[in-house]
């Protein structure tokens, strides 16, 4: 499951957020703010609501719950917090209308965070299984920006196949750091064929501004004889380089692969 897929599934909670903003307009023109939700259980309501969203994937759970129920059980999680449908109304009113920059970035955050628990639940599942060496050829560490001045994470590896691999890597993203959206993208594409021509990209892992560390892993299947490269970059970011200053770290890098690498 990637970012794309998490994406998705916020859209039917943004969706029923729009009814629930739509509703609360036609009650009450002014709100009062008094009775807003802290940002930090606001967020973690979000999550929860996100995660029953999820449940509603599943055709026995479709099954049994209707649209109704679906209204009932966002109800009863709002609730379980401490605060009302009514206080989410608000707070939701507040952040559409006033602070739509700081939704998105909340969104951000909580896609983030899924994505980061995905990847540490296949690492979990799949790397005690495999006990390739790592054969990671490159810098085990990355401090943005460097003490030589260059801000460069790039990798280009040749790999043989056939074989699955798996590139596991931490990174800390700094609140100071002022590049736009930082991720993780790379692609795959036959040795000797030019990089634009039969590109398969991967994944791309959005990082989160916080401070703190989250693992991130990437896995692929090769398969044929031609060599295959696997090109990307450990800090990518959608902004002009003279945006800001980069503020991170990539540590703990490794690659498990049963082919030869170069």
């Amino acid at each position: 499951m990637n970012s794309a897929r998490f994406s998705l599934k916020l859209i039917p909670v943004l969706v029923l957020f729009s009814v629930m903003i739509v509703s609360c307009f036609k009650r009450k023109e002014e709100a009062d703010y008094k009775k807003m939700i802290p940002e930090k259980a606001f967020v973690s309501i979000l999550k929860e609501l996100h995660l029953s969203n999820g449940l509603f994937d599943l055709q026995m759970i479709r099954i049994q719950y209707m649209v109704s129920d679906t209204f009932r059980i966002y109800k009863e999680i709002i609730e379980s917090h401490g605060y009302t449908r009514e206080a989410m109304d608000i707070t939701l009113q507040y952040y559409y209308i006033k602070k739509p920059k700081k939704l998105i970035s909340i969104y951000d955050q909580i896609l983030g965070e899924f994505t980061e628990m995905q990847s540490r639940l296949e690492i979990a599942d799949l790397q005690p299984r495999n006990l390739i060496p790592n054969q990671w050829p490159g810098n085990k560490f990355y401090e943005l920006p460097d003490a030589m001045g260059s801000e460069k994470s790039d990798f280009e590896l040749t790999l043989n196949p056939p074989g699955n691999f798996i590139l596991n890597f931490t990174v800390t993203v700094f609140p100071d750091d002022q590049s736009y959206n930082p991720c993780f993208t790379a692609f795959l594409t036959y040795s000797g064929t030019p990089y634009l021509k039969k590109k398969k990209n991967l994944p791309v892992l959005r990082y989160i501004k916080d401070g703190q560390p989250h693992e991130y892993k990437v896995q692929g299947e090769l398969t044929g004889k031609a060599p295959v490269i696997l090109k990307g970059s450990f800090y990518d970011y959608f902004s002009d380089p003279d945006y800001g200053k980069i503020h991170s770290r990539i540590e703990n890098i490794s690659f498990l692969y049963p082919g030869t690498i170069r």
